[in-house]
């Protein structure tokens, strides 16, 4: 299959186009600008330069190849607090990927959305017929994109796949990826920088975590198994943790990896109690043949920790 991917430098893109590389997929990977560490990586892709809030990219003429564009190039949580450029990005970005491939006779878009178009803390069973919620920028702004795939389904018969992931983690595919907002990579690099993890709410609040390599999953079993020309997928797991549970997690394997104790102060008091929800995972498992691969998060922050040890000669003295 001849994909491609938008992003190809970013947290899930970078990821996401080694996985389908080593699927043997035909990989054309599009990043704003050069990423060598990325080529290097990545031998067999083909690379270049796009920036989504222009009509299309600048760097092949691969139109008659591509099959699928998987359009990871949306807004962040950090641009999305730029209430503008996250909209523009999320919105017009989307909009001019669609009009590119229908342009250009490509039949096939994954759309890169959030689970926080639901809302924040969610309750009760969540499956893809519940009701938007969006309650943030970062939400609202992939919740307008979403609306452009849609109309792009209806109007031109483009067969639109939207993908909500809920909390993705996973390594770091590029030494220049830098989002250490997410958990638990946030709550490692504070750890190790000062010997304390601050948790500025009560830690109650329950999230739902889905792995980069699940994730890649899903995104084949979706690519492979869907025939409707829209179509909306749920991308989590059955792991639930609460803040606080991540920060226990966090604190064992510092104390393992560094012989030292690790302070958790916590700062808040709300929520008051943690909100109890579920992922149905129904339409993965029987429509799109998706079989959840169990993925350890313990593994992911112990790797965090050893990558921090290794990578400085003493590691007291980045404390």
């Amino acid at each position: 299959m001849n994909i491609l991917i938008t992003g190809g430098s970013g947290f899930i893109g970078s990821y996401l186009s080694n996985y389908l590389d080593k699927l043997g997929h035909n990989i054309f990977v599009t990043t704003r600008t050069t990423n060598l560490e990325l080529q290097d990586k990545i031998k067999n892709a083909t690379f270049g330069i796009w920036n989504v809030l222009s009509e299309s990219p600048t760097f092949f003429n691969a139109t008659n190849q591509i099959d699928i564009i998987i359009h990871t190039a949306t807004s962040n949580d950090i641009l999305s607090k730029q209430t503008l450029k996250g909209i523009e990005l999320s919105t017009i970005g989307t909009k001019n990927v669609l009009e590119y491939a229908f342009k250009n006779n490509i039949k096939k878009v994954v759309f890169f959305s959030t689970f926080q178009v639901y809302g924040i803390d969610l309750e009760g069973d969540i499956t893809e017929n519940t009701p938007t919620n969006p309650l943030n920028d970062y939400g609202l702004n992939h919740y307008f994109g979403e609306q452009y795939m849609k109309m792009y389904a209806n109007k031109y018969k483009l067969q639109c796949f939207i993908i909500r992931p809920s909390n993705v983690f996973g390594p770091f595919f590029l030494k220049t990826i830098n989002r250490w907002t997410l958990v638990p990579g946030c709550f490692c690099k504070e750890a190790f920088e000062t010997r304390t993890l601050n948790i500025l709410s009560s830690g109650l609040q329950s999230r739902n975590f889905v792995h980069l390599e699940n994730l890649s999953q899903i995104v084949i079993a979706a690519i492979l198994h869907s025939k409707e020309t829209f179509s909306i997928i749920n991308a989590a797991s059955t792991i639930n943790l609460t803040m606080l549970e991540v920060a226990n997690m966090v604190k064992v394997e510092y104390e393992t990896i560094f012989a030292r104790k690790l302070l958790i102060q916590i700062l808040g008091k709300i929520p008051r109690k943690s909100n109890i929800f579920a992922v149905s995972l129904d339409l993965l498992n029987s429509k799109y043949k998706y079989i959840e691969k169990q993925e350890s998060m313990k593994n992911v922050i112990n790797d965090i920790f050893y990558n921090f040890k290794n990578n400085i000669d003493d590691p007291n003295t980045a404390i």
